[in-house]
């Protein structure tokens, strides 16, 4: 092999080894990037990392770091460390691991094994399987990896394995460069350079499955509390929506006994042939009898055709509270309908902040108004959200970005929430629009594509 096809080759495997960096990237960290966007910045990278040629040894384990504040995200500093530097160090522990395993197996030196294009490519190659059988092996799943800095045990697990990745990075990275500038006679150092960094390797592996078995033990018992929550929530909202079934039904059977009453009176008109007696009573009490069932308390009624208690009392809770603050409400929910495919939390979540944010706006409007709306069409779920704004519009270009909110500096967080779990499914699709005083959002949940 000519030594242009050497390099050729390298660089292709160099790029791959960024690709894969990248996928992992989009799924420990949930943003859900697209392919063509991957494409772009893996070639970004490649094209920096050709410039700098030897230098990136160094520099190339932190290129996420400096892609990062590009993407929009709400993360603050220590998220951002954890999940720029993952990869890079899943990347490089990994393939090292693995490379000592195949030098032990195979009986192969080191010199040879890192000269060799064909345990380059293999090394590549075996880094996506290795990296998915070591995480299901783990228990862990990569794509849960949400950090919540505002959980304090969270904040101090993810500090403490920034500390060691960088510092695994720094040593192994600092040994290859001093082990090039010692043959290279820029120093003189008499040392086993592969015998230190299988050393450090050994030590910080087991570090790294230590602490990543302890974060994803805390993020599963975060988890839990959060179905918790959602559980004893659920309980509540239910209790009240059944307090409010059971109003609308001392309605309903008042409304029986008072129109027997209406019909005894109405049939002694009859029998006396008293045609002015009977247009009285038509005129007085049957004409407008039924139009207190136009309420649009009794729109919730609807409701009933939800088939998951969690979202059926979410819903009733909102729209009681949305009723007590003055706000004209309206439900429809024609037929049955179940919760679309996604994890319940996400939809339970983004549903809350979006029933919080209309009802606040439609708080804020005299004679504000509040509708909800959830049917199947075709071979999907729309759901769709509608309330009433104070301005004739609201500019929707920027209001899914963190902090951005007409609300006021460090507000609009929810709603960034909510692009972010809409980015998590590849089945989920958010339409926004305002005019003539309205604000609506309508969410497209196609089946079947999770």
């Amino acid at each position: 092999m000519t030594l242009l096809q050497t390099f050729l080759s390298i660089q292709v495997i160099l790029y791959i080894d960024i690709l894969i960096r990248l996928f992992i990237f989009r799924q420990i960290s949930g943003l859900g990037l697209r392919v063509r966007l991957i494409v772009k910045i893996s070639l970004i990278l490649w094209g920096v990392r050709l410039i700098l040629l030897r230098s990136s040894i160094f520099l190339e384990p932190f290129f996420l770091l400096a892609v990062i504040p590009f993407l929009k995200t709400d993360w603050n500093k220590t998220p951002k460390i954890f999940y720029g530097l993952l990869p890079a160090v899943i990347s490089d522990m990994f393939m090292r691991v693995i490379g000592l395993y195949l030098r032990f197996l195979l009986n192969v030196d080191i010199v040879t094994f890192n000269n060799s294009i064909f345990f380059n490519v293999l090394l590549t190659l075996l880094l996506i399987p290795f990296y998915h059988y070591f995480f299901k092996g783990l228990g862990v799943k990569a794509e849960e990896f949400e950090i919540d800095t505002k959980d304090s045990m969270v904040k101090n697990v993810v500090v403490a394995m920034n500390t060691l990745f960088l510092t695994y990075l720094l040593l192994i990275r600092g040994n290859i460069i001093l082990e090039i500038a010692n043959e290279r006679n820029f120093i003189h150092l008499n040392w086993d350079p592969y015998f230190i960094r299988t050393n450090i390797l050994l030590i910080y592996f087991v570090l790294f499955t230590v602490s990543l078995l302890f974060l994803n033990y805390r993020l599963k018992e975060k988890k839990e509390e959060e179905i918790q929550y959602l559980k004893d929530r659920q309980l509540t909202n239910l209790s009240q929506y059944s307090r409010h079934v059971e109003s609308l039904y001392r309605d309903i059977r008042s409304f029986r006994h008072d129109y027997t009453n209406i019909l005894v009176s109405l049939n002694e008109a009859i029998k006396a042939e008293d045609i002015s007696q009977i247009k009285s009573v038509y005129q007085a009490v049957i004409a407008d009898s039924d139009k207190q069932f136009y309420n649009s308390k009794y729109d919730i009624a609807e409701l009933s055709n939800i088939q998951n208690d969690a979202m059926k009392s979410l819903l009733s809770a909102k729209m009681l509270e949305a009723q007590n603050k003055g706000i004209a409400i309206s439900v429809e929910v024609a037929s049955q309908i179940g919760t679309p495919d996604m994890e319940l939390i996400d939809f339970i979540t983004m549903l809350s902040i979006l029933l919080d944010n209309a009802t606040e706006a439609a708080a804020e409007v005299r004679d504000g108004r509040l509708g909800f709306a959830y049917f199947v069409k075709e071979d999907r779920k729309i759901m769709v959200i509608e309330n009433s704004i104070q301005e004739e519009s609201v500019e929707i270009s920027s209001i899914y970005d963190y902090g951005i909110s007409s609300k006021g500096v460090g507000r609009g967080i929810g709603l960034a929430n909510v692009k972010t779990i809409v980015n998590k499914y590849p089945n989920v699709s958010l339409s926004t629009n305002s005019y003539n005083h309205q604000f609506i959002q309508e969410l497209t949940f196609f089946e079947g594509n999770k």
